[in-house]
């Protein structure tokens, strides 16, 4: 070094030069060796592996700041006399370089810093405005998985006086009943087959249905015919049903289990919607289990291997199926699946990408013109989702599913004892005397000898599951606007070009803004803590465009048969 001072004297002034320019301050730091790194990886510790010319800089002082002492050292020994060679200039050389070497590292620290400092306030800001586009934390999601599953599991199954007699013996029903002629003209009989099955039936649905806060079951049965049901299930997570409700009426007919349950759609808009190829606009659920579809004899119902929830895998026993196993294990199972009623209209129909469930479509899938039709056909069934599975949920709630409060002599049903409940099934229609006095010595049994209390019980499965969900289902609405709009641009710009004249499907801005105002009436339901989760009022990022009238038929038409 000393035989070169001009040269690093030089060095050292263009160095100072340089930390005074805010733009050139960068090359003083660490350069990146990967041009696609992000800078927020680059952090101190990160850059402590790299060399750069501050760090050089730096070390350079440290050297000389030791030297400088070591001779300090050296003349204190020798009390102030020091032998010098004057035919060596390196000493003299050095003395000369050490300030220049200290002043210019400290000048370049001081700009380093500043910058570091400068670019970490940078990256705060820019962290505060990414925070509420990016995925929420794992622990975040798992608390709301948690907190939904322990708020919905006691509401899964139940109980709901769904029939009653009149005084000449005859069936009346309470609620509406896609099938109550059948029930109506089905004799008095009832078989010990039925009677078993639909008891095992029973004990699974009241321990297995599928809970989770992507997508679950609910299912009420009449309090004295558990032949006679009702089904509610929450659209699967990152479908066009996503967070709507959707209500199924089921019957388990005379020849049951030889014959599959009968299944209907309520959800339908008053008959104007047709949600999937496989659910019709009249409630018709089109499935290969069900027997309402020509599948391959395999995915027919049987008597031996259907069922009505659970399904079996060769050779091993039945396996409790929840959402959280339908996502991971759809594939590895699929056949079994397709042998359970209920999951097979959870996992087979409610899909992603319910366009391809049309026979012959699936062809198309994976090309330009399939992925276009399937992404307005979603853009239909998103809005119907928000009109008829959520907002008209809300306001018009089944009796069964709603919030109401029962109070009076429940029948209890206890799952353990599958006996008990083929003996109520297995004779005929009870008399008003067989009636009231078996109902006495249920109850007297139950309560121990004691008048039995009942508690209010709170069937509030609608209410419950739009609270918990409701900052979820208005971001959610807002992405299916923005890419229904987004839609919208590239259809405008292949009718100028291509001269086409075809609409997307028009936003479902209006019905969302109805479904924000029902959200922010909810109160907190009993047995809850308000969260605190809040949305804005409306989104200042979306643009009302104009668009066609509302299309209440998203699917395709009524004598195209849906596939499975």
């Amino acid at each position: 070094m000393a035989r070169h001072v001009p040269l690093y004297r030089a060095l050292l002034e263009l160095l100072r030069a340089t930390s005074t320019c805010t733009t050139l301050v960068p090359l003083l730091l660490p350069l990146s060796g990967d041009p696609g790194q992000d800078e927020e990886d680059e952090d101190e510790e990160h850059s402590e592996g790299q060399t750069s010319v501050g760090m050089l800089l730096a070390k350079m002082k440290t050297c000389v700041d030791t030297y400088t002492n070591r001779l300090r050292s050296k003349k204190d020994k020798g009390k102030g006399v020091v032998k010098t060679d004057t035919s060596d200039p390196e000493p003299e050389g050095l003395t000369l370089l050490v300030p220049d070497i200290q002043r210019t590292a400290e000048i370049v620290y001081a700009a380093t810093t500043s910058l570091r400092q400068a670019n970490q306030e940078r990256k705060l800001v820019e962290c505060s405005r990414k925070v509420s586009s990016r995925p929420k934390p794992l622990y975040v999601l798992r608390s709301v998985e948690e907190k939904y599953v322990a708020a919905m599991k006691k509401l899964q199954f139940d109980t709901f006086e769904m029939v009653s007699e009149d005084d000449d013996g005859k069936v009346m029903f309470k609620v509406n009943y896609h099938y109550m002629s059948q029930v109506k003209n089905a004799s008095d009989t009832n078989s010990a087959a039925r009677s078993r099955r639909l008891a095992q039936e029973a004990v699974t649905l009241s321990t297995s249905l599928p809970l989770s806060s992507s997508s679950s079951v609910f299912v009420r049965c009449d309090e004295e015919r558990l032949d006679i049901m009702k089904v509610l299930i929450t659209g699967p997570a990152d479908t066009p049903y996503a967070n709507g409700c959707f209500e199924f009426d089921v019957y388990f007919p005379q020849d049951y289990p030889n014959s599959p349950p009968l299944v209907n759609l309520e959800t339908t808009g008053g008959h104007s919607v047709r949600f999937n190829p496989n659910l019709y606009n009249d409630g018709k659920v089109c499935l290969s289990i069900l027997n309402t579809w020509h599948g391959r004899p395999e995915e027919k119902w049987n008597p031996q291997t259907s069922s009505f929830l659970q399904f079996k895998t060769d050779g091993s026993p039945q396996l409790k199926v929840t959402g959280i196993f339908l996502m991971e294990h759809y594939q590895e199972h699929s056949n079994q699946l397709q042998k359970a009623v209920l999951v097979s209209v959870q996992s087979l129909i409610l899909v992603a990408e319910p366009y391809f469930n049309e026979p012959g479509y699936e062809r198309s899938r994976g090309t330009p013109s399939g992925t276009q039709s399937s992404r307005e056909y979603d853009g239909n069934i998103r809005q119907a989702s928000v009109k008829w599975a959520m907002l008209e949920q809300m306001r018009n709630p089944s009796p069964c599913f709603k919030e109401t409060d029962v109070q009076g002599k429940i029948t209890i049903f206890q799952p353990a004892h599958p006996e008990q409940l083929h003996s109520e099934m297995s004779g005929n229609k009870r008399n008003g005397g067989e009636e009231e006095e078996r109902s006495a010595e249920r109850n007297e049994r139950l309560s121990g000898g004691k008048e039995p209390e009942f508690p209010v019980v709170s069937l509030q499965v609608i209410h419950k599951h739009f609270y918990l969900k409701r900052v979820e289902i208005m971001s959610q609405c807002e992405e299916w606007i923005a890419d229904i709009q987004h839609m919208y641009h590239e259809r405008a710009v292949l009718n100028v070009c291509c001269n086409i004249n075809r609409a997307p499907p028009p936003p479902p801005q209006r019905h969302t803004a109805q479904l924000r105002e029902e959200l922010l009436k909810l109160p907190c339901p009993d047995g809850l803590e308000p969260d605190g989760d809040n949305f804005p009022e409306r989104s200042t990022g979306l643009k009302e465009l104009p668009g066609p009238p509302d299309a209440e038929k998203p699917g395709g038409s009524q004598d195209s048969e849906g596939q499975l």
